[in-house]
């Protein structure tokens, strides 16, 4: 059996038929949860991620059959002006193109990824050599087949097999108005339990179930999802987050703690509830007012130990006057000198350090 192949499979555990494994989902939201089945019930699928590579490989198979539907019936000749340009540039360089009037532009703007975007026209082929802004700039311009089938458009919809991320949060993949749009299949969600929960044939791993059979990742797929998991440094096989007590990243369940809290004598202190009382006194130290105090623990014999010397702070023009007047400047100086007094007192300043 090839291992490029998904498999159906039955209760005995015997194949069925083998299928392609390039459009079901490798990342499916909780699939032990969660379903999508038809109204009739013949049919269930796991939730798509809609980021993974099938996902991408499978809307971006959509998107051309739908450009197939859309250019059908058009009798003009189809040209894909291709121009590369970087992500900011996109939409000012394709709106500067329209209003050169040098051809028949669709309303429609396809980014190639982070490095070029493509436009459609229509009619006579594109004159370009005269337009300014794509003077200095590298642009292709390739007819369109002319049996307007869905493999002629791949030119346009490459851009969809790059991840969303790449293209941030503001900016779609494709703009294209009077699209025509494909039928939905209308599906109805199941949140009390997925696939394995609801047909008991079904074995780990399944991905769809369709009349009794059962439809199983390929060999590679299931290979390459649990090699990019074992090279992932903070994330376990099992899609549990990481219990590693010293990662900084922000999918560990079990963040990174400051072993000491930070407190600042112009600021009030950041902590929970239950600590607040323990930082008041910590700041208060700082200030000269009360017992040292150690972070770990609040027994007498933790006190002891000598505190490093803090840094004077310094005041600059600018934030310490603002809007205020010179009486309430003069009522800020006499605070800061209280409190290097309580520094010289405490031994923690020399007095030199003061004038």
């Amino acid at each position: 059996m090839n291992s490029r192949a998904a498999v159906w499979r039955d209760s005995d555990g015997r194949v069925v038929k083998t299928t392609t494994d390039e459009f079901y989902c490798m990342n499916p939201r909780q699939p032990r949860d969660f379903a999508a089945r038809t109204d009739d019930g013949e049919f269930e699928v796991v939730l798509r991620c809609r980021d993974c590579a099938n996902c991408r490989r499978y809307e971006e198979r959509r998107l051309r059959q739908e450009l197939a539907e859309t250019y059908k019936g058009v009798t003009d000749e189809l040209w894909i002006v291709t121009v590369e340009a970087y992500l900011s540039e996109h939409s000012r360089l394709a709106a500067r193109i329209r209003r050169c009037r040098a051809g028949r532009f669709e309303p429609a703007l396809y980014r190639l990824g982070v490095a070029a975007f493509a436009l459609v026209a229509r009619g006579e082929r594109p004159d370009l050599q005269r337009v300014r802004p794509l003077c200095s700039r590298t642009y292709r311009v390739e007819p369109v087949g002319g049996g307007r089938k869905p493999r002629h458009f791949r030119a346009l919809t490459r851009g969809m097999l790059v991840e969303r991320t790449t293209y941030g949060a503001w900016a779609n993949r494709f703009y294209h108005r009077d699209r025509l749009r494909l039928p939905n299949a209308q599906f109805a969600i199941e949140t009390r339990g997925g696939i394995r929960k609801r047909h008991p044939e079904a074995k780990a791993g399944a991905v769809a179930w369709k009349r009794g059979v059962t439809l199983y990742p390929s060999v590679r797929s299931e290979a390459e999802s649990a090699l990019s998991k074992l090279r992932a440094p903070h994330v376990a096989v099992g899609d549990r987050q990481c219990s590693h007590r010293g990662c900084k990243t922000a999918k560990c369940r079990l963040a990174h703690r400051a072993k000491g809290a930070r407190f600042s004598i112009n600021q009030p202190p950041r902590a929970s509830a239950a600590s607040v009382s323990l930082n008041d006194r910590i700041s208060e130290c700082a200030a000269g007012v009360g017992d040292r105090v150690s972070l770990g623990s609040t027994t007498p014999a933790d006190r002891n130990p000598p505190a490093a010397r803090p840094s004077i702070p310094k005041t600059y023009s600018s934030s310490a006057t603002g809007s205020r007047d010179a009486g309430s400047l003069h009522g800020e100086r006499r605070k800061l000198r209280a409190i290097l007094d309580r520094w010289v007192e405490k031994g923690w300043l020399k007095k030199s350090d003061t004038t």
